[in-house]
């Protein structure tokens, strides 16, 4: 991994020079040094560090565990507390704040390397998660193509925009959590049934079908759909991109296929 930009927050001068000695050997650049949580959040916010080790119990009128919540909520930069206090309560003080790591004094070189490197992995695992479940919602949202995802017992639990104007309504309430199955028309039943439950087991793609639906004001609709399974909420789901068939040219519905 390569260096890392690393505020240190100690309020023992002589275990500061120490892991100062420690960042310096392991290839880190130290863009701040400080005893206090004020003096922290002025340093995260003129020098954005890429890590801080955070010693909890540190000088100033707020401690290390407040400076912790202020500086992910207003920069989002990862925290490894360090402590030398052992009780529970000391524990206990610190599981309702997002941090990274969390290292019992004595601290050894090695160990202090290890972790900042399973820290900041771990942080730029959840943020690039986060940018890329941020960016599929912002697409899904956005596109022209109604969008709805079904769970295995056939409810709704996710339609887009474009979905909510197909059907009519601009109230999601009106469609998630009913069975998909209540929008269809008896005679299209069937052949939805066949091409999702169908696929839906197998963990196969759905080609390319129309069928007659009803939007909430019980109008009659004829609509293209394509699919695929997917996982959502940890569970295998439906997703189904849908259009008024009428929309539909041959040579769109062959590239659906």
């Amino acid at each position: 991994m390569e260096g890392l930009k690393v505020l240190l927050v100690e309020d023992d001068k002589l275990l500061s020079q120490i892991y100062q000695m420690f960042l310096q050997s392991l290839g880190h650049n130290i863009v701040g040094v400080c005893n206090n949580g004020e003096a922290a959040i002025s340093i995260c916010k003129k020098s954005t560090p890429d890590l801080v080790l955070m010693d909890i119990h540190i000088e100033g009128e707020i401690n290390g565990v407040q400076t912790t919540e202020i500086i992910y909520k207003k920069f989002d930069i990862p925290v490894v507390f360090m402590t030398s206090d052992t009780k529970q309560s000391t524990l206990d003080s610190v599981l309702h704040t997002v941090f990274y790591g969390y290292i019992i004094k004595p601290i050894d070189k090695s160990v202090l390397g290890i972790q900042i490197e399973l820290a900041y992995g771990k942080y730029t695992s959840e943020h690039e998660l986060r940018y890329n479940k941020e960016r599929y919602n912002s697409l899904v949202n956005d596109s022209l193509d109604t969008i709805i995802i079904i769970n295995e017992e056939g409810i709704i639990e996710y339609i887009n925009s474009a979905g909510l104007k197909l059907f009519k309504t601009p109230y999601i309430e009106n469609i998630i959590g009913l069975p998909i199955l209540s929008f269809i028309e008896d005679d299209s039943k069937e052949i939805y049934k066949k091409k999702i439950e169908v696929k839906m087991k197998k963990d196969k793609k759905v080609n390319y079908f129309e069928a007659f639906f009803r939007n909430v004001y019980d109008k009659r609709i004829e609509i293209g759909v394509v699919g695929s399974v997917v996982n959502f909420k940890n569970k295998s789901a439906v997703q189904l991109i849908m259009k008024l068939a009428v929309m539909l040219q041959e040579l769109e519905r062959h590239s659906w296929e």
